[in-house]
């Protein structure tokens, strides 16, 4: 490794894996080396233009979707951006059921390191673009995580109530809910706790709002799903009717 930082003529392929494989190794120990391996990465992203030593496309892509999540989860957002940029860039022409699912990842990842950056209306666009494919891929269901169109709705659901489009929030929340109760009804939700949540969300922001009648059915369905509290929130709802 100390010998790959001066030699630039190391083959690119083993140059990657080498640093990869040592920041996702020190991760939870060492988040500096951790951004300083991937930064190495970065500078040779540009050489990268199909498969090359250790890596065939798919390899390739996955390496950047990993690197970009690893530094969006340390707050490194900005350094994320070149891993996202490469993905998108080898699957450009892609169209195939793998592709589009990354993309969709991946387009997940831009809006969240986007508003990480305070681009917000960055961000939105990213979330869109993500509900655009996730939507076409859960209606022939060919799509891989749910969830992550799911994150999408939710996502930019939270960003639209920041800037008081409190209607749109509702919308976004609604059709993320929507999925989320189609795989609990087939058994396909492991934790509950999102679908919940979303529930009661929804029901004490429509409560501020005056929307009591809409309130009132997140409230019903949160304590169907066996919410504690939910019969005292209800019955403070019928109260200010």
């Amino acid at each position: 490794i100390e010998l790959s930082k001066g030699m630039k003529d190391v083959d690119i392929g083993t140059f990657v894996k080498m640093y990869e494989n040592r920041g996702q190794m020190i991760f939870d120990d060492n988040e500096e080396m951790m951004v300083s391996d991937y930064s190495m990465i970065i500078s040779r992203l540009d050489e990268i233009h199909g498969e090359i030593r250790h890596y065939d496309w798919k390899g390739l892509i996955m390496m950047c979707q990993g690197c970009a999540e690893d530094l969006i989860d340390c707050d490194r957002f900005e350094m994320s951006v070149p891993f996202t940029q490469k993905a998108l860039e080898l699957m450009k022409d892609a169209s195939d059921i793998w592709s589009m699912n990354r993309k969709m990842e991946i387009q997940n990842l831009i809006g969240q390191a986007d508003t990480g950056m305070g681009l917000d209306n960055n961000a939105i666009d990213a979330y869109s673009e993500s509900i655009l494919i996730g939507e076409q891929l859960y209606d022939t269901s060919r799509i891989e995580d749910p969830i992550q169109l799911v994150f999408a709705y939710v996502y930019r659901g939270d960003i639209m109530e920041a800037e008081h489009e409190v209607e749109k929030m509702w919308n976004d929340h609604e059709s993320a809910l929507v999925i989320l109760e189609e795989l609990n009804n087939r058994n396909r939700l492991s934790d509950p706790d999102l679908l919940i949540k979303l529930h009661q969300s929804l029901a004490s922001s429509m409560m501020e709002s005056g929307e009591i009648e809409r309130a009132e059915k997140h409230l019903m369905r949160a304590i169907n799903l066996g919410v504690p509290g939910m019969k005292d929130a209800i019955d403070e709802m019928n109260s200010i009717r």
